[in-house]
């Protein structure tokens, strides 16, 4: 009795050759086949080997969304609540989130007022790089609250120092890698020490 056990295993061979590529994949020479890999998305917000304006002033137009979502939960809710209190944690850090907290609990107390119904963004203008170490950066930029304000103030706009610090908080509220450490006004062209060091 003969066995006709080859042609079977060439059969199914060619099975899984043909839906192998049939898939996308593609078969070498020696028989191997290789499966389609996945396409990974990269990081939009990946920091950049070298970090330069046009980076810093689209984080700053991304956290000043946040800031914006903030505003409209303070003014909405009256109150500084755990959603502020969140958005607020995702893009300060340090003295600066204890100080913007502040200032938002005094808003919310007294100045509720002067808001819009709905605020609009603040807005940054990122102007020049001051100074740079390993994971935070201080630049100069113009900032104003105007679009969130009633009746804005003549000169909204305002000399302002701020600082960014690598840190990954929640990417929902900041899908940024940057946080907050400064965010300083000066009505003068005195520059505030550089808190990157």
């Amino acid at each position: 009795m003969k066995c006709h056990l080859w042609p079977r295993v060439l059969a199914v061979a060619f099975v899984i050759v043909a839906s192998t590529t049939a898939c996308g994949g593609s078969v070498s020479k020696g028989g191997t086949a290789t499966v389609p890999t996945t396409p990974t998305t990269p990081d939009p917000w990946a920091v950049p080997a070298v970090v330069d304006v046009s980076y810093l002033q689209r984080v700053m137009d991304r956290l000043d969304q946040s800031v914006g979502d903030a505003l409209r939960e303070m003014v909405s809710s009256r109150s500084v609540n755990a959603r502020v209190e969140a958005i607020l944690s995702a893009i300060y850090a340090g003295s600066e989130l204890q100080r913007t907290e502040q200032d938002y609990r005094t808003i919310a107390a007294t100045e509720l007022s002067k808001y819009r119904t709905v605020p609009d963004n603040p807005s940054t203008h990122v102007l020049t790089i001051l100074a740079m170490t390993p994971g935070c950066v201080y630049f100069s930029a113009t900032r104003t609250i105007a679009p969130a304000l009633i009746n804005p103030p003549p000169a909204a706009d305002t000399n302002g120092f701020l600082a960014l610090r690598r840190a990954i908080t929640n990417r929902d509220l900041n899908p940024t890698n940057e946080t907050l450490i400064l965010d300083a006004l000066s009505a003068t062209s005195a520059i505030p020490r550089s808190p990157c060091s």
